[in-house]
């Protein structure tokens, strides 16, 4: 009988204060913040993304409730900073067609998932490496997506790679021929 009388208190207490924190109005604003900030609503809040600018502007309208003072930029909660994609440009860092050397982001850009080193190549059929352009319409692709919280742009191209490679493509240029708007800059920086 005093096992069951333990078990009982225990399990009438445990309950007791379960209900007693699900009740808790600081409990359920965070149940609710977490909830809308990992909805699809916010398409995965990637950078530079519709669903970004969602998801800081909740949080900036939570915070202004709170009674914060906003020290970010310019008077507000948002302060900008680089994201580091792990990909360092130099001076040696080049493109060039026809031995006519193109101007990087104007021309070119390279992604961040590029392999580092030196290739040389002439489009003929006799070529040592076996090279393919292929046409992407960026914007295209990200409007096609745009439901998909999961889209990710690096993953699109390296798909496309991938079936090139099976072909036995050693090189794919892309010619992009729509980018798509972004909110932010995703360019790596020259050093």
């Amino acid at each position: 009988m005093k096992k069951i009388l333990i078990v009982f208190t225990l399990i009438y207490q445990t309950s007791f204060a379960q209900n007693k924190k699900s009740n808790d109005p600081v409990l359920k604003s965070i149940k609710a913040n977490v909830e809308y900030l990992a909805s699809d609503k916010l398409e995965g809040r990637r950078t530079g993304t519709a669903g970004e600018k969602l998801a800081y502007d909740y949080i900036e309208k939570k915070f202004k409730q709170a009674g914060l003072k906003a020290a970010g930029d310019n008077g507000t909660f948002i302060q900008a900073f680089e994201v580091n994609d792990g990909k360092k440009l130099t001076k040696d860092t080049k493109f060039s067609v026809n031995d006519v050397p193109l101007k990087l982001y104007e021309d070119w850009f390279p992604l961040s998932f590029s392999k580092t080193g030196s290739f040389a190549y002439t489009f003929s059929k006799t070529a040592k490496y076996k090279v393919t352009l292929l046409q992407v319409d960026l914007a295209a692709a990200m409007e096609e997506s745009k439901t998909n919280p999961h889209f990710n742009l690096d993953d699109y191209l390296q798909t496309a790679i991938k079936e090139a490679a099976k072909d036995g493509i050693e090189a794919v240029v892309f010619i992009i021929l729509r980018q798509p708007r972004m909110a932010c800059n995703t360019m790596p920086k020259q050093n």
